[in-house]
């Protein structure tokens, strides 16, 4: 039985090749991305007489499941041969597409930390992403509240993870200065909940340019007082102005205490010695 184009007009033609392509070959597709596959049909087909199967040799077929339309959406393609058939009045005709994929982009996923933001959810090789903390949370030192950036490497990992964003409290540190020896302790009160004498304490120092620098001293053991853990620092002599910062980091690790102080260096006071001549003599 003919299978005829334009069925509905006056003087229908009729087709040998029924069922066709307008992409026989699709080029350069990046494998496993999506594509839709299309056939074109010059007679209306019924969907249990559409069939869609795949072929790596164009020799040995597979159908594939479902595919009881003329448009083909496939999830994640790949290279190979797709063929289209459908069968009309006992008479069956097919469309074959071959398809040639080139090898995906690597990339890197980003994984986003608790409590962390970035703008991005992938990376190419060789790209950078940055990581910031939300409001409230900071990290160690000596990163805090600087951006992290870490570069997608060779192989579609990070070069390394994200430190982690702690949620962090101030304090206020105060300071104990001993004009006669140019010294100064510098006391961080931090709140006992989380906190002990055992917790891990980090102190820097920065001159008035910002730059970190070594002032020297030592920490001294910490204690408790009227509920609060007081961890010590001690510089002796006081070499020059800075700032010290104090970061103390709680029991369980997802918490940080910290707090700045200007520290400025100590002159001994001059005393002066006046002679008093008695003239009533």
């Amino acid at each position: 039985v003919p299978i005829y184009e334009d069925q509905g007009s006056c003087c229908p033609k009729c087709v040998k090749d029924w069922l066709t392509t307008d992409t026989p070959l699709i080029d350069d597709v990046e494998v496993g991305s999506k594509v839709v596959l299309s056939c074109i049909s010059a007679a209306e087909v019924m969907a249990k007489n559409k069939a869609w199967y795949y072929s790596e040799d164009k020799v040995s077929w597979e159908l594939i499941p479902w595919s009881t339309t003329f448009n083909l959406k496939v999830e994640s393609i790949k290279s190979g041969f797709y063929k289209c058939t459908g069968k009309k009045r006992n008479r069956q005709d097919d469309a074959i597409i071959e398809v040639k994929t080139r090898a995906k982009e690597i990339e890197c996923t980003v994984d986003v930390p608790e409590n962390t933001n970035t703008n991005v959810d992938t990376a190419k090789v060789g790209e950078t992403v940055t990581f910031t903390c939300k409001r409230g949370f900071g990290r160690k030192p000596p990163l805090f509240d600087a951006p992290e950036e870490i570069k997608c490497g060779a192989g579609g990992e990070f070069d390394r993870k994200p430190a982690p964003c702690l949620e962090r409290i101030k304090v206020y540190p105060t300071l104990k200065y001993n004009r006669k020896k140019n010294s100064v302790r510098i006391t961080c009160p931090v709140p006992g909940n989380g906190y002990d004498v055992n917790s891990n304490v980090e102190f820097s120092f920065k001159n008035a340019a910002g730059k970190e620098v070594d002032v020297g001293g030592k920490v001294l053991p910490a204690f408790a007082n009227k509920g609060k853990i007081n961890f010590v620092y001690e510089v002796s002599p006081i070499p020059m102005a800075f700032t010290a910062t104090c970061f103390v980091t709680n029991n369980k690790g997802d918490g940080i205490a910290y707090g700045s102080k200007a520290v400025q260096p100590q002159k001994r006071k001059k005393y002066r010695l006046r002679l008093c001549v008695d003239t009533t003599a």
